[in-house]
């Protein structure tokens, strides 16, 4: 006898909507989400058989719980330093600017902050727009913790922040007045209007070709004349297109021109079915019996992953760290019943790195994932609650 397993049937009708309505490449995710949605419905926040409102919701939280948006003030130093000393907005017109993807609103702020050493606050504006309600929110609040910016130069600093009760500060009234926050999904519309500035960084890389294609056509479309800032990994997907004239040789800022038809972009879409269509299809199960679960969980238990960091330093463009960041990526990809993170060696890392820890480790526990970290120190990186911190040779934290 066999029966269908309606958390199957969710999961590929969540994939599925991730990819078709958030444009999402599910690739990376396929592993990670089964286990989203199992804590989900286990701890009673949606049933096992949604409604297709409380099946919005559910993909909205998945969604989410993927996306844990990070950033910082000043972050690739390189693109904001050739802003700050080669950017001339023309004459005294208002200056419109938009930050698509803007997570927690560090780089609006970062927008106008330039805006306001460049003695132009009072005629700017800088729009953010991001499908993630919560993080939303955070940006609106405007309260950051004090290292987030500790990057940006001192004038930045003196100018757009005071200090706020803790280690955290708050983004001054007339930086935060000229700042505006929408929920878009860009992979289904674009802010209206044209923009001097646009910023699309680290927003790409989570997209599949086709909403990546066409994301760009709107950037030309609504900034032609202006400025379309790209993070450093994603500068590729300009390669060929004839509208994106880089300012700088390895620099990932470019200016917004007319189309030349003489040049073909480097950079195709591809027109083969969905992810999700390639991969998944509801599977039909064999009703579980006392024998095949316990057999499950002999196997599960004893999938246990361990990454060690070898050496004192753990700083992002290290190839310590780009070897323990790939193999957090493989593990999010099929997430292991358990994993250990031995990183009682390591001494010294930075910002990058620590948000990037505490970002893998936190999404892989969210998927029921057990993490485990063995470290020495205190503030090496955020943990999140769901993860468990060892001492070397001690045992439990």
């Amino acid at each position: 006898m066999t029966s269908i397993d309606p958390l199957e049937t969710i999961k590929v009708a969540v994939l599925q909507r991730l990819e078709g309505h958030f444009g999402l490449d599910v690739s990376p995710w396929m592993g990670v989400v089964p286990r989203i949605l199992h804590r989900l419905t286990r701890s009673g926040d949606f049933p096992k058989h949604p409604s297709p409102t409380e099946a919005d919701e559910l993909t909205h939280r998945v969604f989410e719980e993927l996306l844990l948006g990070h950033t910082r003030f000043y972050r690739h130093p390189r693109s904001w330093d050739w802003l700050r000393q080669s950017w001339k907005p023309d004459g005294d017109r208002p200056i419109r600017a938009a930050v698509l993807g803007c997570s927690s609103g560090e780089e609006v702020y970062s927008v106008l902050a330039l805006m306001a050493e460049m003695d132009r606050l009072g005629n700017a504006t800088c729009l953010g727009v991001d499908a993630n309600r919560r993080s939303l929110d955070q940006a609106r609040a405007a309260r950051y913790e004090a290292d987030n910016v500790g990057n940006a130069p001192e004038p930045w600093r003196l100018r757009a922040f005071f200090s706020a009760p803790g280690s955290t500060v708050q983004v001054k009234e007339e930086i935060r007045s000229r700042a505006r926050f929408e929920t878009m999904n860009l992979a289904r519309s674009f802010p209206q209007g044209t923009f001097d500035l646009l910023v699309l960084r680290n927003v790409l890389i989570y997209l599949s070709r086709g909403v990546i294609e066409g994301i760009l056509e709107r950037c030309r479309q609504h900034g032609e004349g202006g400025l379309l800032v790209v993070a450093p990994q994603e500068a590729f997907m300009l390669s060929g297109a004839g509208w994106a004239n880089q300012v700088e040789p390895g620099l990932p800022v470019y200016r917004i021109g007319p189309v030349r038809e003489d040049l073909e972009s480097g950079w195709k879409v591809d027109e083969g079915k969905s992810t999700v269509a390639r991969r998944l299809q509801p599977t039909v199960q064999p009703e579980a019996t006392a024998e095949t679960t316990e057999e499950a969980t002999v196997e599960a238990l004893s999938s246990t992953s361990s990454i060690a960091a070898a050496g004192p330093r753990l700083v992002s463009g290290d190839s310590q760290w780009e070897e323990v960041h790939g193999a957090l990526r493989k593990a999010l990809q099929s997430p292991p019943e358990s994993l250990i993170l031995d990183l009682s060696k390591v001494r010294q890392t930075d910002y990058d790195v620590k948000k990037a820890l505490g970002a893998c480790l936190g999404l892989l526990a969210a998927s029921g994932c057990q993490v485990s970290v063995i470290a020495t120190g205190e503030g090496l990186f955020p943990l999140s609650p769901d993860v468990t911190r060892l001492l070397p040779q001690s045992g439990r934290e």
